[in-house]
């Protein structure tokens, strides 16, 4: 009887082990074309990012040139301003004084600078 139990049970698994690869079988199947073209999208999408990348990067660096840039002509051009505001401020202590001498000696040297 376990014989018979044995070969029963030995048959039906195989059949399961059967339906379950002819399962994955056309599975794979359905699949096969878009698995056979995942690879070249996947490569061009990689490229894609990369040039993308490197684009983004490219012109971030150049904005940031272009700020620096930017901030140090700024800067040359109230230093003036900046020098006399540091001197009225140590004469009086008063930081209201060295703003109004700040925003004075800055006004004049972007008028002279127009």
């Amino acid at each position: 009887m376990s014989v018979l139990n044995n070969s029963i049970l030995s048959s039906s698994s195989r059949k399961v082990e059967l339906c379950l690869i002819g399962a994955e079988t056309s599975l794979l199947l359905a699949i096969a074309p878009v698995v056979n073209s995942v690879p070249l999208t996947a490569i061009y999408l990689s490229i894609l990012g990369v040039v993308a990348d490197i684009l983004a990067a490219v012109i971030l660096l150049v904005i940031g040139i272009l700020v620096i840039v930017f901030l140090v002509r700024l800067a040359i051009v109230l230093l003036p301003a900046i020098i006399i505001s540091i001197i009225i401020w140590f004469f009086t202590g008063s930081f209201f004084y060295a703003g109004i001498a700040f925003l004075i000696v800055a006004l004049v040297s972007l008028v002279a600078k127009i």
